[in-house]
């Protein structure tokens, strides 16, 4: 794949509907944390938000993201920067003791970028900032306007078609999805046809393409950024975001996490 994700930030965005089933909710996370594992690996770095993970009526992923995170460093023991995050400002007190050891796991390899008001359109300005290209799954008002600033700035969006089937179709990821068959352009550089055969080929259906899907998104969102100078406004001191939709998500079992690693 080469070094073009070196450096770069990945951020990936979305949540669940509190609906979805058990299975669905283990699935799609074991997915998110093996596009973490794997952008990590190909020295790429992730945009995350500090919260305490708890919803009304989503179950977000960030907490995911943040476990691959510290799961890749206790394999690798790296001193480079993995992570840039987004704090809540009582961060110490609103989280549990767990996330609290997660969080000191990766002290040395953690940048804070905390925003200037603590509300959702600030946070997603934030993030968008840090970010240099973006993938989106799931649901959430979220993840479009995060798209949405992204896009303004022309850094690469790759929403994702997963099925979740609590998740509605004309909202977050998938609505994205919907949007980027019509104007490919307007999320990555690639033509309409060529856009269209590589997102549909992301399918999941068991542990092996679940393994596959990963490895292979992270090389078009490395792909895009080494093809973007001089198409895209990118500083390379910005980060990454990644928005997944809709697929069958079937069977997948941490023992991803093991193959990965």
């Amino acid at each position: 794949m080469g070094n073009d994700l070196v450096g770069k930030f990945v951020h990936i965005t979305g949540s669940l509907p509190v609906e979805s089933t058990d299975e669905d909710i283990t699935l799609a996370r074991t997915l998110v944390k093996c596009l973490a594992h794997e952008a990590l690996r190909e020295g790429g770095r992730l945009v995350v938000l500090i919260n305490s993970g708890r919803a009304n009526s989503t179950v977000p992923f960030d907490w995911d993201i943040l476990e691959a995170a510290s799961e890749f460093q206790n394999v690798y023991r790296t001193d480079r920067i993995l992570l840039r995050t987004v704090r809540h400002p009582r961060w110490r007190s609103i989280l549990s003791e767990e996330q609290r050891a997660t969080l000191n796991s990766l002290s040395g390899n953690t940048e804070d970028r905390p925003p200037p008001l603590w509300n959702g359109g600030r946070i997603r300005e934030t993030q968008a900032d840090l970010t240099n290209a973006a993938i989106a799954i799931g649901d959430g008002i979220g993840v479009e306007d995060t798209a949405e600033r992204l896009r303004k700035v022309g850094k690469p969006v790759l929403p994702l078609n997963f099925h979740i089937p609590a998740q509605p179709e004309d909202a977050g990821a998938s609505k994205l999805y919907s949007e980027s068959i019509r104007d490919p352009k307007s999320f990555m550089s690639k033509s309409r046809e060529d856009f269209v055969s590589q997102v549909d080929s992301l399918q999941v259906f068991d542990d092996e393409s679940a393994q596959r899907v990963s490895k292979r998104i992270i090389e078009m969102m490395s792909a895009e950024l080494r093809g973007s100078a001089g198409r895209r406004i990118l500083n390379s001191m910005k980060p990454v975001t990644i928005i997944v939709g809709r697929s069958a998500l079937v069977g997948l079992t941490r023992e991803v996490i093991s193959k990965i690693l």
